[in-house]
């Protein structure tokens, strides 16, 4: 991908957001440079401000035209007006967006520039799940009761660690491909039969690439298996880096002289989504339980300090 803006500030702030999605991208804040790297080498996109100094955007455009009839361009402008998009329209340009922008703004014109569908270009890694795809045995991140898992190229996995209510679930309202999302605002909704809904926080902003359409009919999952087959979707993160700051891991110790014992205690441990610290015998800190706590709505466990068996639960 090739950014052109007189701007350093757009050309770094374009280059960070990209370059999380796994783009390789050059940045060339002087019209000219940018039109010979343009013309010379190959890019999937170019991003391209209208108003610079030299040659404005428009010239640009119609110049890159006559070499790469077919190359996807996206205007960025801070004066926008409608003889200027229409201008670019007429040159062939795929998108036109005034400033400021916001990341998530820029990545679905993007896509949507490029053609790209829920999941294309992103390769995922999860494993197969009852044949659906599901995360990663890595650790999971956590905004109060919603958790993400980073994959590959700036897609992550998100969902909800919810205890089941007493009230019995009349289904669940889930993000659209190519939903934008916030960090904090609602990711998806389950509806009881009381007429009430809870909302679910999404915890990290992006745009969604891939719904789990079976957990509208199979919601059980969200709430006995939420971070295998229970996940929500996965999103196109736009803001991980600032965002991650909010976001908390589980972590436990399993302490035990039985290795056999330990084993099958971290692994069940890690599908709740908690860090996996190994530990031999101690007499300091020992777990005695873990339960669900129904009141927050998360897994936690009751230390002793005292030497002595544990007990799991």
């Amino acid at each position: 991908m090739l950014v052109v803006d007189d701007e350093a500030l757009i050309c770094q702030a374009c280059e960070r957001v990209f370059s999380r999605q796994g783009y390789e991208v050059e940045t060339r804040t002087d019209p000219r440079a940018g039109l010979a790297e343009a013309t010379n080498h190959d890019y999937d996109a170019v991003l391209l401000d209208i108003r610079m100094p030299g040659m404005d955007g428009l010239r640009f455009l119609e110049a890159l035209r006559k070499a790469k009839p077919d190359l996807p361009v996206v205007m960025m402008t801070g004066y926008p007006s409608v003889s200027s998009a229409a201008s670019a329209l007429r040159l062939g340009a795929s998108d036109y967006l005034a400033k400021p922008f916001t990341p998530e703004q820029i990545t679905l014109s993007v896509r949507r520039m490029l053609g790209r569908g829920a999941a294309d270009g992103y390769a995922s890694s999860a494993v197969l799940l009852d044949g659906e795809a599901g995360p990663r045995l890595e650790e999971f991140l956590f905004l109060d009761e919603a958790w993400v898992q980073p994959e590959m190229d700036g897609v992550a996995v998100v969902g909800a660690c919810v205890a089941r209510p007493e009230t019995p679930v009349s289904g669940l309202f889930l993000p659209e491909e190519g939903d934008t999302l916030y960090q904090g605002l609602p990711l998806a909704g389950v509806t009881f039969d009381d007429g009430t809904m809870r909302i679910i926080a999404s915890p990290v902003s992006g745009i969604v690439t891939d719904v789990h359409r079976h957990l509208a009919e199979k919601h059980d999952r969200l709430f006995d298996d939420p971070f295998r087959t229970g996940w929500i979707a996965r999103v196109c993160a736009t803001r991980f880096e600032e965002e991650s700051e909010r976001l908390t891991s589980r972590r436990v110790v399993v302490v035990g002289a039985d290795p056999a014992t330990t084993a099958d205690y971290r692994e069940r441990l890690a599908w709740l989504g908690t860090r996996r610290l190994p530990s031999r015998r101690t007499t300091f800190f020992c777990w005695t339980r873990i339960r669900w706590a129904a009141a927050d709505r998360s897994w936690c466990g009751k230390s002793t300090r005292r030497a002595g068996r544990r007990r799991l639960s």
